[in-house]
Order: C-alpha cells, then sequence, then structure tokens
C-alpha cells in the first residue's frame, strides 16, 4: 500500500507511478505541466500530452513519453 499516492521518491515512487490513471496531471522537473495519456505500468514510462511548457511554448498540444525520474509531482489524479 502507497501512503501517499503523490509522493513520486523511492520505492512509494515506483508504486505510484505503476497506478497513475489516464488524466492525472504531472509536472515535470523542467516546469511543464502535463496530462497522463497511457500508462503501459511498466513503473518507468508513461504517455502524455503537453499542456504548458514554459521553456518551449510550441510543445503545447504535442504527445511525448515522460520517464519516471524526469516527473517532479503528481497535481492531479
Amino acid at each position: 500500500m502507497v501512503s501517499n499516492p503523490n509522493d513520486l521518491n523511492g520505492i512509494t515512487g515506483a508504486l505510484a507511478y505503476l497506478d497513475l490513471p489516464e488524466g492525472a496531471k504531472l509536472k515535470r522537473k523542467d516546469g511543464a505541466l502535463l496530462e497522463v495519456t497511457g500508462n503501459p505500468r511498466d513503473g518507468a514510462w508513461l504517455m502524455v500530452k503537453i499542456l504548458e511548457n514554459p521553456g518551449d511554448p510550441s510543445q503545447v498540444g504535442e504527445e511525448d513519453m515522460v520517464f519516471f525520474v524526469d516527473v517532479d509531482s503528481v497535481i492531479s489524479r
């Protein structure tokens, strides 16, 4: 059982990452806001849509993959 499902650090982070549903909002370490569009439940990758990206606004609306070490936090589930 994961004590804080929004905590992506340590072993509990790996478990939380496995269970992130489609539609969850994430903040990437570079400040981009992402929405989960698919989760292969491998504990490593998520398919996402870029909602905001202060570093490169031209990426908004694009689909991408994000690796677990690049995610800063879960904004909402």
